[in-house]
C-alpha cells in the first residue's frame, strides 16, 4: 500500500495486548497443525484437479470464529444459495498466476489486461512466486484441491475474475511505487469497458487533499456512478487515520467507492508484526473516510498456487467486502464495539442472508 507512514491522531485505538495475542497464537497453531497433517501426503494442488471441500477449514476464523467469537463474516453453509446469474469481478492489482489450479476456473483471461508491463504476462511482476493478485482472489472465488487450501467466499458461485495489473510493479519489491493515480484510472476505465459488475482495488497512494480533488474530478467516477458499479478499495497498512492523510483511490468521497480497514479476530483493528515479533497496529482507518471493516488479521490466503500461508492486511478486508457485495451490493454490517470509532458503520462486513 503507501509507502508513507505518520503519527496517528487520538483516535488510534489501544488494541490491549491478552486477547490478541491468545487469540494469534490459537490461530497461527492450528494453521501449523493444519500444514504438519498435509506434509507428508504424496498429493499436491499441482496435481490435483476439482474441488475437494465446500466448507471453511479449522483455520478460517473469518467465516467461523472460533478464536474470538462472534467475529466473523456470517458463514452458513445451509444458507450458501448459488447465486443466479455470474458475477464479474475486476481485480486491479499487481500480478496473477492465472493458472493457479483453485482459481483458473474463475479467471477470464480475455477481458484483462497488464497496465504496469503492457504486452508481459500476468504473472510478470510476481514476489519470488508469490501473486499479490491470486492472494486477494483467493479469499473471493478459490476452489480448495488440498485439505489445507483456503475456501473462497465465493466459490460455489459462477464468478468471472478479470485481472487488471495496475499496482505495484518490479519483480518481488514489497509495494514498490510503480502505481500511479493515472494508472488506476486507467484500470477503472478498462473495468466499466468490459462490464465489471464490482471492482476491488489493492492499491493505495499518498495524495494531498488538492490532489484528491483533482482525482475526484475524473469523470471515470461519475461514469462508474451512473452505471451502478461499486468501487472496494483498501484503506492501506500504514496505522494511521485516512480522513487527516488521504491515500487514492481509498478517500474518494463518492457513496459507491467503499474504503475497507482491516479487523482481528476479537473484534479489534488489525494489527501487522514487526521483525521483532511484536505486533503493532496494522490498518488504516477513519470515521469519516474508511466505510467498513473486513477480516484483516491472520488470514488463510493462497499467493502461490501450492502453499497457502496466513497473512495480514485491508488488501485481504477489502476482498471479503467485495465477496459480499457481489452477492447483495445493499451492505449487511455487524457492529463491533472495538470499531466504533475506527469507520462509519462501526462494525464488521457481514454475507447477506439467504432465504
Amino acid at each position: 500500500m503507501s509507502a508513507g507512514c505518520e503519527e496517528a491522531s487520538s483516535l488510534t485505538p489501544d488494541l490491549g495486548p491478552k486477547p490478541e495475542t491468545d487469540a494469534a497464537s490459537a490461530i497461527q497453531s492450528e494453521f501449523d497443525a493444519l500444514v504438519a497433517s498435509h506434509h507428508d501426503t504424496t498429493e499436491s494442488s499441482l496435481g490435483l484437479s476439482g474441488q475437494i471441500r465446500e466448507t471453511p477449514n479449522s483455520v478460517q476464523w473469518a467465516f467461523d470464529n472460533r478464536f474470538g467469537e462472534p467475529f466473523d463474516i456470517g458463514w452458513n453453509q445451509t444458507a450458501r444459495k448459488r447465486m443466479p446469474n455470474p458475477v464479474r469481478i475486476a481485480l486491479i492489482d499487481e500480478s496473477f498466476d492465472v493458472e493457479a489450479p483453485g482459481l483458473k476456473h474463475a479467471f477470464d483471461v480475455d477481458s484483462g489486461i497488464n497496465l504496469l508491463e503492457p504486452n508481459k504476462p500476468f504473472w510478470f511482476a510476481h514476489r519470488n512466486g508469490s501473486h499479490h493478485g491470486n492472494l486477494v482472489a483467493s479469499i473471493i472465488a478459490n476452489r480448495p484441491v488440498t485439505k489445507i487450501d483456503p475456501l473462497g467466499v465465493l466459490a460455489g458461485h459462477d464468478v468471472e475474475l478479470i485481472p487488471i495489473v495496475a499496482a505495484g510493479g518490479h519483480g518481488p519489491a514489497w509495494r514498490t511505487p510503480r502505481s500511479s493515480p493515472e494508472m488506476i484510472l486507467a484500470g477503472l476505465r478498462h473495468a466499466i469497458g468490459v462490464q465489471a459488475d464490482i471492482i476491488n482495488i489493492s492499491a493505495g497512494i499518498d495524495v494531498s487533499q488538492e490532489q484528491l480533488e483533482t482525482l475526484a474530478a475524473d469523470p471515470i467516477w461519475t461514469r462508474l456512478e451512473e452505471a451502478g458499479i461499486q468501487i472496494v478499495c483498501a484503506a492501506g497498512n500504514d496505522g494511521r487515520n485516512i480522513d487527516e492523510s488521504p491515500i487514492f483511490p481509498a478517500s474518494i468521497p463518492n457513496d459507491n467507492v467503499i474504503a475497507v480497514m482491516g479487523m482481528g479476530p476479537t473484534g479489534q483493528p488489525s494489527r501487522r508484526p514487526l521483525e521483532s515479533g511484536e505486533w503493532i497496529l496494522g490498518t488504516n482507518f477513519g470515521p469519516q473516510t474508511v466505510t467498513v471493516a473486513g477480516p484483516g488479521e491472520l488470514v488463510e490466503v493462497q499467493a502461490r498456487p501450492d502453499q497457502p500461508e496466513l497473512a495480514n492486511g485491508t488488501s485481504i478486508a477489502a476482498a471479503f467486502v467485495t465477496a459480499a457485495l457481489a452477492m447483495d451490493p445493499r451492505m449487511h454490517v455487524m457492529p463491533v464495539p472495538g470499531l466504533e470509532t475506527q469507520c462509519r458503520s462501526r462494525g464488521l462486513i457481514q454475507l447477506p442472508e439467504q432465504p
